[in-house]
């Protein structure tokens, strides 16, 4: 079943800091019940929202060209009890996961949808939608 096995007690969100070396480049991390990747193939960078095994895409969302990332701080931030995933760059979060309401949004890039989560999946971008993994 999707979603995490043991609901999170906290609203901490949690940053995972991500370098990018190489291409093709491909960066995951998993959470409770669902995943995340990051990958440069060597045209774009796209962020999937995956299920935990990264087998299971459910949205996917564009970056940036090939290479955009390097030398930059990037942040995959991850909140457990609001389900959000965001990625963060440039001092601002650029696209956030909502992994409890089936939702994605980026900033400025193009969000696609799934079989599993449906094309309705995009959001347009608000602060509030990550106000809860931005603790800054």
């Amino acid at each position: 079943m999707f979603g995490l096995k043991k609901r999170a007690t906290t609203d901490e969100p949690i940053a995972h800091k991500l370098i990018f070396n190489a291409i093709p480049e491909v960066l995951d991390k998993s959470f409770y019940g669902y995943g995340i990747v990051c990958e440069d193939d060597g045209d774009s960078i796209m962020l999937y929202a995956t299920n935990e095994s990264f087998k299971t895409i459910f949205c996917a969302i564009y970056i940036g060209p090939s290479g955009f990332l390097f030398g930059k701080e990037v942040f995959i931030v991850h909140n457990p009890f609001y389900r959000k995933v965001g990625i963060y760059y440039d001092d601002n979060f650029q696209a956030v996961i909502d992994f409890y309401g089936k939702k994605c949004i980026s900033r400025k890039n193009q969000c696609t949808g799934s079989n599993y989560w449906g094309n309705d999946v995009i959001l347009p971008w608000t602060n509030d939608f990550y106000a809860c993994i931005d603790k800054r």
